[in-house]
């Protein structure tokens, strides 16, 4: 039968298990998680962590400029562990230069690039895109609560009651 206090873990036992290279969270789990009896769980030092990475290849793709964390992710896509250390990084990609001319008019009159981009995709012609100002929440609650903007809003009218008073 088990006592209550057996789960208990004083900061004595934390202090003995640190000499034995058992940290507190890995003695939590012992005690607590597995029922491990607690001086078995203080005393058993911890296994220690291996690699499914010989160092070996560990060396040679340090020496071809290779950081490890590349390494261990190509060996877990299944890339050959010589594959892995040998084949050189990539470089990014650059992203695209902003090079249309449209863009300085659009920033200068104080619209985002990321506005400027989506209208041009919406089929905007670039010398409105980047000249006309962006509109207000005011001018967007005032276009949603006119009549003759919205021929449905008798229909619809509190969905465009409730989406105009936000």
């Amino acid at each position: 039968m088990y006592n209550i206090y057996d789960y208990y873990i004083t900061h004595e036992d934390y202090a003995r298990a640190a000499e034995y290279g058992v940290s507190q969270s890995l003695l939590c789990e012992r005690v607590r998680r597995l029922c491990w009896d607690k001086e078995r769980a203080i005393t058993t030092p911890p296994k220690p962590k291996r690699s499914i990475i010989p160092q070996i290849v560990r060396d040679l793709a340090e020496g071809n400029d290779i950081p490890f964390p590349l390494l261990s992710q190509r060996v877990h896509n299944g890339w050959s562990l010589y594959r892995a250390a040998t084949t050189p990084k990539q470089d990014k990609p650059k992203p695209p230069i902003k090079s249309n001319p449209y863009v300085a008019v659009a920033r200068k009159n104080g619209i985002k690039y990321a506005t400027f981009r989506y209208r041009i995709k919406a089929g905007w012609p670039p010398e409105i895109a980047a000249t006309k100002p962006v509109m207000t929440k005011s001018e967007i609650a005032r276009m949603v609560n006119s009549k003759s903007d919205h021929p449905w809003k008798e229909d619809n009218k509190m969905v465009f009651y409730k989406f105009s008073r936000k």
